[in-house]
């Protein structure tokens, strides 16, 4: 009978013992700026995210070399606003956000029999997730775009940019016996057109492609063509119509310039902090600050407080309260961000958004135990989680 009693309570004591194993957490978590009694095994480490601020910029540069008709825009074309002084100008302005890791938010990682996953920047991917789980929760992969059909490759180089010769002009003459595309007598002479004259028959050029943009609209052209043949026709008429017009506006490139602004998160500076950016002048584009009549441009980023009670409740009555305690040691941390307003603007013009910023926030804890965690890829905030 004893010994009846004595086999089931090891069998209880096996299925308690394997219960408490199963809840019982082997990883344990150091930060960086912490001192260890003891030596750790080896392990690994993560950070918590830092969020970066990028202002995008994208400035027009107007090249009138290719204008001389540039004062006839008005009269001929009815284009307003040309004006050789001004150069540059701003095309748009973006605001974004990128997380980096936080150089003083280091944590080493002895991951036990846990799976932990960190993506190339250093920052928490997934807890406990094993790779085919983690296939499951990812986002389906965008289509890649349709590859350009044969037939617009063939035509794509069918328009070319034209050299003008304002003084010089050409004529060829084909005599007896001269195959074709091979004149054999080419007389040069002066243009004796004033620059009026010149201005106007590229005017005159610009309307006869319009008319033909209009017959092929409305049917009203010669010759039985497909919908692809029509298509490729006003294309390039479009092409040659903006090669003319350039003569009168000149030919406009843009280019993207990147400022990238690392916010600070303490008291001081979380109502408002303010930084430059540029200057910015529109014959010369950025310059530096010994151009006295240059428009500054500035960017302003201050901490909203959408969120502030939850933070409060975060930080003041939830995770460990001391550094280096057994919770401490057995929960992993993960940042919950803040929302910024983010202002880019000058004397003429303002742009604003509102973003999340990590360091304006709060750092939080997971519970203690085994489970499934999953982070945002891009904004590191916590986006799935499952207990075991």
């Amino acid at each position: 009978m004893k010994q009846k009693y004595h086999v089931r309570f090891l069998i209880l004591l096996t299925l308690a013992s394997t219960l408490f194993s199963s809840c019982m957490v082997d990883y344990k978590l150091y930060s960086t700026r912490s001192r260890p009694s003891n030596q750790i095994p080896g392990g690994f480490v993560y950070a918590l995210p830092r969020t970066q601020v990028r202002v995008g910029v994208t400035f027009d540069k107007v090249d009138y070399s290719c204008a001389p008709y540039w004062q006839f825009a008005g009269e001929m074309l009815g284009l307003k606003g040309v004006n050789v002084d001004s150069v540059f100008s701003i095309h748009s302005i973006e605001i974004a956000t990128y997380n980096i890791a936080d150089p003083d938010l280091y944590y080493f990682v002895d991951p036990g029999h846990t799976a932990v996953t960190i993506d190339n920047r250093g920052l928490l991917r997934s807890i406990g997730v094993g790779d085919v789980d983690q296939r499951l929760l990812a986002e389906p992969d965008q289509k890649k775009p349709n590859d350009a059909t044969p037939y617009t490759v063939l035509f794509e180089k069918a328009i070319q940019d034209p050299v003008f010769n304002l003084y010089n002009r050409t004529d060829t003459f084909y005599v007896r016996n001269d195959p074709p595309g091979r004149p054999s007598l080419i007389v040069t002479k002066k243009d004796t057109r004033s620059l009026r004259q010149r201005a106007l028959a590229v005017a005159e050029q610009i309307e006869q492609i319009r008319v033909k943009q209009q017959e092929l609209l409305f049917g009203e052209y010669d010759g039985d063509y497909n919908a692809v043949t029509l298509q490729y026709l006003y294309q390039q008429l479009e092409k040659q119509e903006q090669l003319l017009i350039e003569q009168f506006v000149g030919r406009t490139t843009t280019e993207t310039v990147y400022f990238d602004i690392d916010p600070m998160s303490d008291k001081e500076h979380l109502s408002s902090q303010t930084y430059d950016l540029f200057r910015f002048n529109a014959k010369q584009g950025i310059v530096d600050s010994t151009v006295a009549d240059a428009t500054v441009v500035r960017c302003n980023i201050t901490c909203v407080k959408s969120n502030q009670k939850t933070l409060n409740f975060v930080r003041f009555r939830t995770g460990p309260v001391t550094e280096g305690s057994f919770m401490d040691l057995h929960t992993f941390k993960y940042r919950i961000p803040e929302t910024a307003d983010v202002s880019v603007f000058s004397d003429q013009f303002r742009f604003n958004r509102q973003v999340k910023i990590s360091q304006f926030g709060t750092i939080a804890t997971l519970p203690y135990g085994k489970y499934k965690a999953l982070f945002d890829p891009n904004t590191s905030d916590l986006i799935y989680f499952d207990i075991k």
